[in-house]
């Protein structure tokens, strides 16, 4: 009888080990979630930034004397 009772031990002491563990993987699973989200969000706004600066550098590559005369213009109004 005290070796069953001894294995009930036992088998419940490894069993809340293996509930410990699960419940730390848990923890790890939601904190790597959050940061995936993050992520996205971020490649999602560096997406828009890169379509917005595609966008300006093909208005001064379609356009260069234009450009050119913005920005000697506001080179001028800053020096002034």
């Amino acid at each position: 009888m005290a070796e069953i009772a001894n294995a009930s031990r036992e088998q419940a002491s490894g069993i809340e080990h293996v509930n410990k563990a699960v419940a730390s993987m848990e923890t790890v699973t939601q904190q790597n979630a959050a940061l995936v989200e993050e992520a996205s969000a971020a490649a999602q706004a560096m997406t828009e930034q890169a379509k917005s600066l595609t966008k300006l550098i093909s208005y001064y590559r379609e356009q260069p004397q234009t450009a050119r005369a913005q920005i000697d213009s506001a080179t001028r109004r800053k020096s002034a």
